[in-house]
């Protein structure tokens, strides 16, 4: 072998580092960019049975994109169907066609005295206020900020209820609240005495009590 071949074996060497891992300095965007391809040209290799070529395609940033959104809306649609679908199920005719309270009624003895507590100290926004003469009845429509309302009547000499001890029926109407402290505070500034707030065993929500001018069981329930 000649002197100029040796070089030229030794140069071969040289020219022939080690090779590095093609994934080295690849950004994720690029991985995915390559799986995706390697499972198109798979996915297209056995839908033609194996006659065609192995096509190097690799599918720019945008298309990868298109398709995980595609695939996370077709996942997102399969749950929400199937949540409807369990409800419809699950859930009997009667059980559906309530949508929600829309207002509770209160027959009070004093109605001037019980619209001031009402609409004045608990702020309950006044809707409607009519005078039904034939009854010589008010009723006094009061709306709270989610929508649900209150009727406050008055009719001459109502039987009193009794709330200690309980009678039967609707045991007591509940406020939801921010704060329980802080609306509890409020009211014993306007004078409303307000019971020891406790806190329910069952889902640890902290509540308590107060009554209105003809002693209704109110309640302020943290949410």
């Amino acid at each position: 072998m000649s002197q100029k071949e040796k070089p030229d074996k030794q140069v071969s060497c040289k020219q022939q580092p080690r090779k590095q891992s093609t994934l080295k300095g690849v950004s994720r965007k690029q991985m995915i960019s390559l799986a995706s391809a390697k499972m198109w040209r798979s996915a297209k290799h056995e839908a033609s049975g194996g006659l065609t070529s192995d096509i190097k395609y690799i599918p720019s940033s945008s298309a990868i994109n298109t398709l995980f959104l595609n695939i996370l809306q077709c996942c997102l649609t399969y749950y929400v169907l199937r949540q409807r679908i369990s409800l419809i199920i699950v859930l009997p005719l009667e059980e559906r066609v309530l949508k929600a309270i829309h207002h509770a009624a209160i027959i009070c003895s004093d109605y001037e005295l019980s619209k001031h507590f009402y609409s004045q100290v608990l702020g309950l926004r006044i809707i409607s206020e009519q005078y039904r003469a034939e009854r010589d009845s008010y009723k006094l429509d009061l709306a709270l900020p989610d929508g649900s309302q209150i009727e406050l009547f008055s009719f001459p000499s109502p039987p009193a209820r009794p709330s200690f001890p309980e009678a039967c029926g609707l045991r007591h109407l509940a406020f939801a609240v921010d704060s329980v402290e802080e609306v509890a505070d409020y009211l014993q500034k306007k004078g409303v005495a307000v019971e020891p707030i406790r806190t329910d065993a069952v889902t640890g929500k902290r509540f308590t009590f107060f009554q209105d001018p003809d002693g209704l069981p109110l309640e302020l329930y943290q949410i």
